[in-house]
């Protein structure tokens, strides 16, 4: 496994790892207002994974969730991924969210009274 912190010339601490499984990259902007993690598996060409956004909630409404969605959706695409996945509780205003941002319901967890669903964007 290797792992490699930078900052970067935008104010942003990236994180990234590559390891046995697939590559990883969390990103955190300036101040810690956001958070985000993607990663993929080295065996699954089509899709990326994004976890853990987050954004303070005093930094919300100014686009900054918005930005860290586009620049990972960004590199996929640049990447040749098919598919961006999240995973997300389905009665929420984060999954209205991702609706907006052009997320549709993928796969609704298997069990009983989970309420986490996949969300699916193709890029």
């Amino acid at each position: 496994m290797t792992s490699k912190i930078r900052f970067t010339a935008d104010n942003t601490v990236r994180h990234e790892t590559d390891t046995n499984y697939g590559k990883s990259l969390r990103l955190i902007t300036v101040g810690g207002a956001g958070f985000c993690h993607i990663y993929h598996y080295g065996d699954d060409t089509d899709n990326i994974y994004i976890e853990d956004l987050s954004v303070k909630e005093i930094n919300r409404k100014i686009g900054i969730g918005t930005g860290l969605m586009a620049y990972f959706e960004g590199r996929g695409r640049k990447h040749g991924f098919k598919y961006a996945l999240l995973r997300v509780l389905r009665d929420s205003w984060m999954y209205e969210w991702y609706q907006r941002l052009g997320y549709i319901l993928y796969q609704e967890e298997l069990g009983a009274g989970d309420d986490y669903v996949w969300m699916r964007k193709s890029l």
